[in-house]
């Protein structure tokens, strides 16, 4: 049995394969462990690639577990130069190998010179796989590694842990197995632990604390606030917030930093650096409230912000050590650290908060160092396929989407690992693929999708037109697996050379960069590729300058959230410290990745002298306007501007302070130089009108004129005050201006725009939107933006805005709520994105809860700015029981099918049966008038008008049925009153004359928010009703109780649902209001049709008012809704019906009529007969309307075939 104690111990020595399998695996897997006498080489060796970083593979024993997974144990001896704690993708690669499906490894990564090195990695490799009537298949192509960094002389307590838990679990399969080495239950603890530290610090200055009541955060009082809330923040305590985020952001980066061991090492080769380092200052400091003031507040800024000969420093106990000039700019002195080194550094935080030495290994109850050291930490970041057991960068991301803030106001949530990787991929596919496509004639294999070339060809034809195209022919499967697989195999040697052309040329950008997720995804993609055709090419491989090379050249990010571009930044300089030896002094990110409105170009009112001031810029200068003086001025400005940044990046000198100071006044400069060429352009454009005489018109025209001048004469009196005070800080974010090398035309030239824009946009609905911006800002939104039509939500401008900043050809990839695709208001998006781009693929997640503070559902949106007019999109949906995506193609000539460009039925692969429907049919709102009955200003009124006497019979979505009203029955509920007979009076001055005609006209009244269609017919005029929609006046040709009994159908609510079902709610309600009803269709079936149709329509409201005596009673209001339902399934798809001899029309003959004579006794008469005519067990009509789902279509609408396709 194993023990912690003996795990420990043994995993504290250094590494012996022999030693581990004796006195770690024999323990945990007992009589499950087939120890070799002599390892066996393994089988396939590596290739050549996978020579230059595996020296030797050997398969040392086998493990069997209680479920007869067979898991084979493997060493692998890495090649000398080989880091342990970096995962190159050829090791990938050759792993994937090693396993089929349903096969598991455990691997030992281990350096050639082990002996020397105390670090190694334990891997669970696994591929997924699932039963089938075939046998074992895998589910996706990659392996998954969930890895452990081991090392002697550490305690490595949690792979002791989980492997004393694994031995003593009740069973040891393969499901217990993988849980042992699962990041997911660290990475909770990690998470919710932090922000329990977080708060405490927060708690100290403020007072206050969030707890959670009821399933909500609210902000508590706990105690007195500090005195350095006011002394400090001025009592702003969202100040006080930020700058615990960044003390806290300063840590954890030091804690990576010294896993590297490059802190308090003894000489500067940083060999031999100390682990806890931070710790142990802790401690130099007296363990006391002077470790913040003497101790870190030293270490950022005097040490790690500061160049110094000989990297030299005293620690606080006198120690002479070494450490490392970081730059960067994560230790440089914001305004707060400014204003505590003008107080003299004063401010204190009580030592229990750092470390509390009476309960170090106590969850929540430790202080912030002690639970840091309860962590093994790397500065690896995890691929979806690869998880270390060990705190990583990643995992700053997800703190910054539990503590940014207000950041669930901002609609700002963390995108899941996995659908980064996928976006992040078929983006870099796409680029490379729109480029190649230039040089090379592109196929598909045929049994694959065809895009371009040899669709209709046999595969002999295709060969031979390959081998006719010789080195011009080159497979899209092939560039797929150079970016997915990171496989190289059927590529030339020109191929490869051109995909690392391409690569570092490619320019990237996220305007919504949050915690820096996707452009961190596309540098590992970029990284990992490029890696792999080096090896394949034999060309010299630096992976530090080739990641610094990718971040200066491709990467660019804005956020608007300062807390955000911090942790963005952070996570970069970590990815560079992974493939760096020796410490060197980090890049400047402050000109890639930038604080800033994505959507608006404004200033910051810090100086005072703007007020959030909105200024757009069009740089586009033409060419007759070279020569003038401010254009020159202009150009010249922005080309020592955009020189100087580039020198800034890689600034490391004490000067950099003063490059900064240059680059602000020539930003100054440039703006100035616009402005005064935009004032000239304005006044030789718009010359005054009227003469001495000028008509109303006229003066008003010259006022505006006037008024536009004096603006520009202000903005530009402004600029120069603040280049004539060079300390007065000034921000003023601008994309032309900020990223002129990418999207001004007077830098770029003709190479104007990004290749590839990925976000997760903003998720801030148009009304919370309303209340968050300025009113001057929420204007300027709606006169920048095309899309900005009525109230729309803040991730529509995202749209628009990614959309202009691409280049021709372009990729956009964005995860956004799939409400754009059906809600009105989507139209004005909808339209722009038809016009402007080329849909590659939508894919479906809204079945997946990917957000789990956000109730949306989301789908991932790719296009290209192309306007091709025909093409095929890709639209996928993912399975989350096959962890996988299913896919259907839809023609692009269906994109404006609907009004309004409706692309909710995109989503929906049942989209052929829905346009049989559409094909025999006119528009809803073509066949009746649709309107709401109520304004919510008018229910509101109406609430007081609500008697139970006399009046209009008053109805809401919650008293209609099909077919009836619950009035009368059940209480209608208004404002949290109740009332059974609720009336409206007719002759209130409150109600307006044309309501007044609407509810004494025959219509019909749906329910506005239901799961399914909900109407009745109100043939009398006898309802008002409020928060509901109605259809009335009907089209000649179009009978109500026919229209009726349309909406109540199975066949409608399956149109609607495809239409729409990117609209449901919470619960899977949909919204049925006036425009999503005028949007569907409806059929002009025959009087003869139509009357049959209504006569059962009769029969079914009839029996639904009275009191069903017996089982029999209750039913025939149900069976006549199948046999309408079936009628409708005959009119729609006749041939089908015909075919399977199913028809109902035929055999119900004729139906007798309700009459206005007739009493009810004998309205019952007739329906019970009827009913027991056509329910008869011999009769077609039962028979047929029973086996109606036998016709595939018709079953796929009944909802039962889920696995249909079409």
């Amino acid at each position: 049995m194993a023990s912690r104690e003996l795990l420990l111990k043994s995993l504290q020595q250094p590494y012996d394969r022999l030693l581990f399998a004796k006195e770690v695996l024999s323990p945990v897997f007992g009589e499950g462990l087939n120890l070799y006498q002599q390892p066996i080489i393994a089988d396939p060796e590596p290739n050549t690639t996978e020579k230059k970083v595996i020296a030797e593979v050997r398969i040392y024993a086998e493990i069997t577990l209680e479920d007869t997974t067979e898991v084979s144990c493997y060493e692998i001896i890495l090649q000398p130069h080989v880091r342990i704690d970096q995962n190159r993708v050829a090791i990938q690669h050759y792993i994937r190998k090693l396993l089929f499906s349903g096969q598991a490894a455990l691997v030992n990564f281990v350096s050639s010179d082990h002996q020397k090195n105390d670090l190694w990695r334990l891997t669970l490799v696994a591929v997924d796989s699932e039963m089938t009537e075939e046998g074992i298949k895998e589910k996706a192509t990659h392996s998954k590694r969930y890895t452990y960094l081991v090392e002697a002389n550490r305690t490595n307590r949690t792979l002791a842990e989980r492997l004393e838990k694994l031995a003593g679990g009740t069973t040891l399969n393969f499901d217990a197995l993988v849980r042992a080495f699962s990041v997911e239950t660290m990475s909770k603890d990690f998470f919710a632990e932090y922000k329990q530290h977080y708060q405490n610090f927060v708690c100290y200055l403020t007072g206050k604390r969030m707890v959670k009541v009821k399933g909500k955060w609210i902000e508590q009082k706990e105690k007195a606030a500090s005195k350095f809330l006011k002394s400090v923040f001025n009592n702003n305590e969202k100040d006080a917030r930020d700058f615990c985020k960044k003390l806290l952001g300063r840590i954890v980066f030091l804690y990576f930093i010294q896993k590297k061991r490059w802190l308090g090492a003894s000489t500067t080769d940083y060999k031999d650096g100390v682990e806890d380092f931070i710790y142990q200052i802790f401690e130099e400091t007296g363990g006391d409230k002077r470790f913040f003031p003497e101790g870190l507040t030293t270490l950022f800024f005097d040490v790690l912000n500061k160049f110094r000969s000989g990297d030299d420093y005293t620690t606080p106990g006198g120690r002479k050590v070494k450490m490392p000039y970081l730059n960067g700019g994560l230790f440089t002195r914001d305004r707060v650290d400014e204003l505590l080194q003008e107080q003299g550094d004063i401010m204190t935080f009580p030592p229990e908060l750092f470390s509390n030495r009476d309960q170090q290994d106590t969850p929540n109850e430790r202080g912030f160092l002690d639970f840091l050291n309860a962590y093994n930490f790397t500065v690896y970041e995890d691929s979806p396929d690869d998880h270390t057991v060990a705190v990583d960068p990643e995992m700053l991301g997800h703190i910054f989407e539990n503590l940014l803030e207000d950041n669930k106001d901002k609609g700002a949530f963390y995108t899941p690992n996995e659908i980064v990787s996928y976006m992040c991929q078929e983006s870099l596919i796409e680029y490379l693929t729109t480029h190649l496509s230039k040089e090379y004639t592109l196929y598909k294999e045929l049994d694959r999708e065809q895009i371009q070339l040899f669709g209709n060809e046999s595969r002999k034809g295709q060969l031979k037109l390959v081998q006719q195209l010789g080195g011009k022919a080159l497979n899209r499967s092939d560039i797929e697996k150079i970016i997915v697989e990171k496989d190289v195999a059927k590529l030339t040697r020109s191929q490869l050379k051109r995909i690392n052309e391409l690569l570092d040329s490619v320019k990237i950008c996220d305007p919504a960069i949050g915690s820096g997720a996707f452009p961190m995804g596309l540098l590992q993609e970029i990284f990992s590729t490029k890696e792999m055709i080096a090896y394949a090419l034999d060309m010299d491989w630096n992976p530090a300058l080739v990641k610094e090379n990718i971040i200066q050249n491709s990467i660019y990010g804005v956020d608007i959230e300062r807390g955000a571009v911090d942790i963005a930044r952070l996570r970069f300089w970590l990815s560079l410290v992974v493939d760096i030896e020796k410490p060197k002094a980090l890049p400047n990110l402050d000109y890639k990745i930038i604080v800033g409105d994505s959507l608006l170009s404004k200033f910051q009112d810090i100086s005072g002298k703007f007020s959030n001031e909105v200024l757009e810029i069009d740089w586009k200068i033409e060419r007759s306007q070279l020569s003038n003086m401010h254009v020159r001025n202009l150009k010249s400005a922005l080309k020592a501007f955009n020189e100087k940044k580039a020198l800034y990046f890689k600034s490391d000198k004490p000067s950099k302070r003063t490059l900064d100071e240059e680059i602000r006044q020539l930003k100054l400069r440039v703006l100035i130089s616009q402005l005064k060429f935009d004032r000239e352009r304005f006044i030789n454009t718009t010359t005054e009108k009227g003469g001495f005489t000028p008509s109303a018109k006229e003066r008003s025209f010259n006022l505006r004129r006037q008024q536009s001048i004096e603006r520009y004469n202000i903005l530009i009196g402004r600029l120069e005050e603040l280049m004539d005070q060079p300390k007065c800080q000034f921000t003023y974010f601008n994309w032309g201006l900020d990223f002129a090398e990418v999207m001004n035309p007077i830098i770029a030239g003709n190479n104007l725009g990004f290749d590839i824009v990925l976000a997760n946009p903003p998720y801030v609905s148009a009304m919370a939107l309303k209340k968050i911006l300025p009113s001057s800002e929420f204007q300027a939104l709606k006169e920048t933006y095309e899309t900005a039509k009525g109230t729309v939500d803040l991730y529509i401008y995202f749209f628009e805005k990614g959309i202009k900043l691409l280049k021709e050809n372009g990729q956009l990839a964005y995860i956004s709520p799939n409400r754009y695709l059906s809600a009105s208001y989507g139209t004005a998006l909808r339209k722009y994105i038809y016009s402007n781009t080329t849909i590659k693929s939508i894919i479906d997640y809204s079945n997946v809860r990917v957000f789990k503070e956000a109730s949306t559902y989301p789908i991932l949106t790719f296009l290209e700015v192309a306007k091709n007019r025909k093409y095929n999109i890709l639209i996928g949906k993912y399975s989350h029981q096959q962890s996988s995506l299913n896919y259907h193609y839809v023609s692009s000539e269906k994109l404006d099918m609907l009004d309004g460009y409706l692309w909710g039925y995109l989503l929906n692969d049942k989209i052929e049966l829905t346009e049989k429907v559409i094909n025999q049919s006119i528009k809803l709102g073509n066949a009746c008038k649709i309107n709401a009955t109520s304004t919510a200003s008018e229910a509101e009124n109406y609430h007081s008008l609500i008697n139970e006497k006399r009046g209009y019979k008053l109805v809401n979505t919650g008293t209609i049925d099909k077919y009836t009203t619950t009035w009368g029955r059940e209480f209608l509920t208004d404002k949290g009153k109740k009332f059974l007979r609720p009336y409206l009076p007719k002759n209130s001055a409150i109600i307006s004359e044309n309501r007044k005609k609407l509810y004494s006209s025959e219509k019909i009244i749906l329910a506005k928010i239901a799961i399914e269609a909900e109407a009745f017919l109100d043939d009398k005029g006898d309802y008002a009703s409020i928060n509901t929609n109605c259809l009335h006046s009907f089209q000649k040709g179009f009978h109500p109780k026919y229209v009726l009994a349309w909406i109540n159908s199975k066949l409608y609510q399956f149109t609607f649902e495809c239409f729409f079902e990117g609209l449901k709610m919470q619960g899977g309600y949909l919204l049925y209001s006036a425009p999503n009803l005028a949007s569907t269709f409806i059929m002009k079936a025959s009087d003869e049709d139509q009357l049959c149709i209504s006569t059962l329509v009769d029969y079914i409201t009839f029996s639904k008012f009275q009191v069903a005596q017996d089982v029999n009673e209750k039913l025939i209001p149900v069976y006549f809704e199948q046999i309408i339902d079936g009628i409708f399934y005959e009119l729609y798809f006749q041939d089908l019906v015909k075919k399977f001899n199913r028809e109902i029309r035929k055999n119900i003959g004729k139906l007798p009529v309700f009459t206005e004579e007739m009493s009810d006794l004998d309205k019952q008469q007739i329906c019970q007969n009827t009913f027991s005519k056509l329910n008869d067990k011999d009769h077609p009509v039962r028979n047929n309307l029973f086996y109606l789902d036998s016709i595939p279509e018709i079953a796929i609408i009944e909802g039962k075939d889920a696995n249909y396709k079409n």
